[in-house]
């Protein structure tokens, strides 16, 4: 049985080998920042005892629209897609954001993660076409 609670530092080693099969490179997760930053919201799901997924909800304030949420780091084990596991972490993001009375959650996903595409699609989330700016510093 999966269950979705708060990401903790006892997670990192296995939230890092799931970015890994996200981004295809080592990342190396900061629990302090993670855990401590009040607008960072880190949810992972597990199944007996294993991390099988992460998924975060960063909260931020627009002057023109409100509290905004932006969805990243959606991730769970290739040897458990295609089982609702994704679903049920987005899902419990969704109703974090209603708690929190987000205005708006928003998320970017790669055109080739077709089937992560097609989940956003089936929960309400709609393609945008937008130029996005990117300035890496």
């Amino acid at each position: 049985m999966s269950e979705i609670r708060d990401f903790e530092a006892k997670d990192k080693n296995q939230v890092e080998k799931l970015f890994l099969q996200l981004t295809g490179r080592e990342v190396t997760i900061n629990t302090k920042d993670l855990i401590g930053d009040q607008a960072v919201n880190c949810l992972v799901i597990e199944e007996n005892e294993k991390v099988i997924g992460f998924a975060s909800l960063i909260i931020y304030y627009l002057p023109t629209l409100g509290k905004m949420g932006e969805i990243e780091d959606v991730v769970v084990d290739e040897e458990y897609r295609g089982r609702g596991f994704g679903r049920e972490i987005v899902e419990a993001l969704i109703s974090l954001a209603k708690e929190k009375k987000l205005k708006r959650i928003q998320l970017t996903s790669n055109p080739r993660r077709e089937t992560a595409r097609a989940l956003y699609g089936k929960l309400g989330f709609e393609m945008r076409d937008t130029n996005v700016f990117v300035l890496n510093i």
